[in-house]
């Protein structure tokens, strides 16, 4: 695959795939009967408090100890880990244990946005890194947010048509069930992408160069 295309895929999927699971995120916690009237609020308030505390410095101080390259596959670990947070914790709601459920929100919570952190920190970096040792060139990330429109737009779209026939037609429990599993899978492919693609520029550097790796290499 081509470096361009390989960073439109990915990008195209970073951008859809964020936007959706926000939504239904949000969606699933305002129509849960189990968290009370005012689950919505309380949820908005806390991901506000806790994006403000960990979102910035969690991306910035892990690019520092880790690379760019290692903190961008830890980002999307932590927003794996934070959908079957969510997913355990919605369980827990309908057997009736909401302390423990919304120990397990705020956790989703707090995992997503350290993970967010790492994103907005290192994904477009080490995606340009990716390029530049793959063409000798930069990555044009206006050019790179036209390509595969088709998965930008029909990705977040029939994401939400899936989530909005599930929440309609099924029991609460299944319908949340069969939502969080559906954006388990689509951060589990997220990571792997990431990972064979971190993969492709590994096998340019030879051992006996003796540098350290640029995707691994810490920021100055």
């Amino acid at each position: 695959m081509k470096a361009k295309q390989l960073i439109g895929r990915s990008d195209a999927m970073y951008c859809g795939i964020a936007m959706v699971v926000t939504i239904l995120e949000l969606a699933l916690i305002a129509t849960n009967p189990q968290l009370g009237a005012y689950a919505l609020e309380i949820a908005l308030l806390l991901q506000l408090i806790i994006s403000a505390s960990l979102e910035f410095y969690a991306g910035a101080t892990l690019s520092f100890y880790i690379g760019i390259g290692n903190t961008m596959l830890t980002g999307f670990a932590l927003k794996l880990a934070s959908a079957v947070s969510f997913l355990i914790g919605f369980y827990l709601s309908y057997q009736g244990l909401i302390i423990i459920t919304w120990c397990f929100l705020v956790t989703a919570f707090a995992l997503d946005s350290i993970g967010t952190g790492c994103l907005k920190s290192t994904f477009r970096p080490t995606y340009n890194r990716i390029h530049y040792t793959l063409t000798g060139k930069n990555a044009d990330f206006a050019i790179i947010a036209f390509s595969f429109l088709t998965l930008r737009l029909l990705l977040p779209l029939a994401l939400l048509l899936l989530a909005s026939y599930v929440l309609s037609s099924w029991q609460p429990s299944y319908s949340a069930a069969a939502t969080f599993s559906t954006i388990i899978i689509c951060r589990f492919v997220q990571f792997f992408y990431a990972h064979q693609d971190l993969k492709l520029t590994r096998v340019t550097f030879k051992p006996k160069q003796h540098m350290a790796h640029p995707l691994t290499e810490q920021t100055p």
